[in-house]
């Protein structure tokens, strides 16, 4: 089923004329990738590659995922926030999420590519990522690889064979995929001092500091493209020479001279600083990877691991701070008592919160536990916070040997006036689920204005719909003006192919929604 309905979507998303006009006004999320493709290069086949993509919402209003999918079976998807790891998205669902991103928020979409019942050559597919962005759902990234078939390698006299059990060079387990062709010119290789390191025992707040030696072990020039980190709290920083790549450069592979000569080194040093990593578990075990890609075509890229044992250094009461619901125009306050069991005696310099248009933050010492003190964390939702679901980040400035500063996350919602409702109370989705084309279908979105001294009045509706607007109509119903409306979306039993969606675009002078567009999907099955 998820093969049928996805394949069907990335046909309508590929038909010419259906991406949605920009819409007028604020008041609307805006998805944004840190890439526009995915390029896995070059995979023997049987092996798996890895690759990353940093979702992050550059709207004022909160981004909702609801769907990510992929049109082969042979990827796999996870998602990762600073409260949940590595949440596998499940294909038999239909690739259904509840991600929201509240404004300046980002996640990681991980791709893990299983290239074992591929066949050899070039491989170019798709993933579309669908969401309540007006303006740009879905979103598309092309993925492209080349699969190649294995050889087996014949050593030199006097080494082992590939796969020799005798054979205990110790990089020998964490090599990427071996492409099969050979380089122009006399060939690079690139060594690693240690191909995996683990911290071991650390707290969140800290920050460690740890140099991967790089050398060139070939007989030509090693060229090094571009090195990637899979998470945020693990930027890498290469040093050759006296030059010094920062984290931009090497990730966005301006590195026109960064090149080893035989027997020459590079230091890349790696940053661990798990600052948050959600306050749901005292100990996570965490795996992180950076990969230095180079003209080494044996080892494209090479992966270098780190491993730790991420130990939550305050503990805090409640363990999750959610204010839930809270009503516009009025401040909403949280307390939380927060110590610890883990790292000793602390003190608390400072505390500020990341949005303070949005969040206030306070904290004071109100006790002992143990050794430990006992601060109590107060934080107030501003009146004009706007409407939607918010996460903001309060930043504690800690003193101590070990931990320095350690982000705790607040989340809320503010409830608009303006809502948008369909028969089932479902918000910003009209579904009208499975049709069997005998007759015409109508769904009734109510809209309503919880706060009368700003009137709302809609003053036009768009429908922009794939693959084609034509067999859709609206009518607009006022029931009070100013406080509730009724717009019916009819489909014409006419309608193809099997599976449609659109979007139902509201404009109107309200300060809170100039702009509503509230998504519609449906399913005919004539039998």
């Amino acid at each position: 089923m998820f093969a049928l309905v996805f394949s069907t979507l990335f046909a309508n998303f590929m038909t010419p004329g259906n991406v949605p006009q920009h819409l007028p006004g604020d008041g609307t999320p805006r998805i944004h990738l840190s890439v526009d493709k995915l390029d896995f290069g070059r995979v023997v086949s049987g092996e798996s590659r890895e690759e990353t993509v940093q979702i992050s919402n550059q709207g004022n209003t909160e981004l909702l995922i609801s769907r990510i999918g992929v049109n082969c079976a042979c990827a796999s998807l996870r998602l990762s926030t600073t409260t949940q790891l590595n949440v596998p998205i499940d294909s038999k669902d239909e690739g259904r999420t509840d991600l929201k991103l509240s404004a300046g928020e980002s996640a990681t979409l991980r791709f893990i590519v299983d290239t074992a019942r591929l066949k050899a050559g070039a491989l170019s597919k798709r993933c579309l990522i669908f969401s309540n962005d007006p303006v740009n759902s879905p979103v598309s990234i092309p993925l492209s690889m080349e699969v190649t078939q294995p050889l087996r390698k014949t050593a030199p006299q006097g080494e082992p064979a590939e796969g020799d059990p005798h054979d205990h060079e110790p990089h020998l387990t964490n090599l990427p995929p071996k492409a099969t062709s050979e380089p122009l010119g006399p060939p690079s290789r690139i060594e690693a001092s240690e191909y995996e390191h683990a911290f071991g025992q650390v707290y969140s707040g800290e920050i460690i500091l740890h140099d991967f030696a790089l050398k060139n072990t070939g007989e030509g020039p090693l060229k090094i493209d571009r090195v990637m980190g899979s998470c945020a709290c693990a930027p890498p920083q290469m040093t050759i020479g006296q030059k010094v790549y920062d984290q931009k450069a090497l990730e966005r592979g301006l590195l026109e001279d960064a090149i080893l000569n035989p027997g020459e080194e590079a230091t890349l040093q790696v940053k661990f600083m798990p600052a948050a990593a959600g306050l749901t578990k005292s100990e996570t075990k965490i795996r992180k990877f950076v990969r230095v890609y180079s003209n080494d075509i044996t080892r494209n890229p090479l992966q270098l691991t780190i491993d730790a044992d991420l130990v939550q250094s305050l503990m805090f009461e409640p363990r999750e701070l959610r204010l839930g619901a809270v009503q516009r125009r009025l401040s909403s306050v949280l307390t939380a008592t927060f110590w610890s069991d883990h790292i000793g005696p602390f003190a608390v310099a400072k505390v500020s919160s990341k949005d303070e248009k949005r969040l206030l933050a306070s904290a004071k010492q109100v006790g002992e536990r143990g050794d430990s003190p006992v601060y109590e964390l107060e934080v107030t939702v501003q009146p004009d916070c706007p409407p939607g679901n918010h996460r903001v980040d309060v930043v504690l400035d800690v003193v101590h040997d070990r931990v320095k500063q350690v982000l705790v996350p607040v989340e809320w919602e503010v409830s608009p006036d303006v809502h948008f409702l369909d028969n089932s109370e479902l918000k910003d989705l009209l579904d009208f689920g499975t049709m069997d084309g005998s007759k015409d279908e109508v769904l009734e979105l109510r809209i309503k204005n919880a706060y009368g001294e700003i009137p709302y009045i809609p003053k036009s509706v768009q429908i922009n719909a794939r693959p084609s607007s034509e067999p859709f109509s609206h009518e607009l119903v006022e029931v009070t003006p100013g406080i509730e409306y009724v717009i019916k979306v009819k489909v014409s039993k006419d309608i193809q192919p099997k599976f449609f969606q659109g979007t139902l675009i509201i404009q109107s002078d309200h300060p809170e929604a100039p702009a509503k567009a509230v998504r519609f999907k449906g399913f005919v099955d004539r039998k």
